[in-house]
């Protein structure tokens, strides 16, 4: 169970960091400085918000991608989330997502 977790844990940061790069142009991007190392920023979802939002995006994704034909059960399943991850949550369900 625990190597399940484990996988699952990767699949969650891998589509992540995959579905904010593919969602942008490089337009969007910018490296901004943090208090130490340079951190991208992809329109607000910045890479250590993706690693944070991973979970929950993959958790609730298949409940989310069609949240238009029934929104209750996707924000249901992202809880308080919802609004701390909205910048993953549009660039990863779209500009259209409701996430306030």
């Amino acid at each position: 169970m625990k190597v399940v977790h484990a996988l699952l844990g990767l699949l969650a940061f891998f589509l992540a960091v995959s579905s904010v790069c593919a969602a942008t142009s490089s337009a969007d991007r910018s490296v901004v400085p943090k208090n130490g190392p340079l951190v991208a920023e992809i329109s607000g979802c910045t890479i250590e918000l993706g690693i944070e939002c991973s979970q929950i995006i993959v958790q609730c994704y298949l409940v989310c991608k069609e949240y238009k034909s029934d929104p209750s059960d996707c924000f249901s399943c992202l809880g308080s989330q919802r609004a701390t991850c909205c910048p993953c949550l549009t660039k990863t369900f779209g500009s259209g997502f409701p996430c306030q």
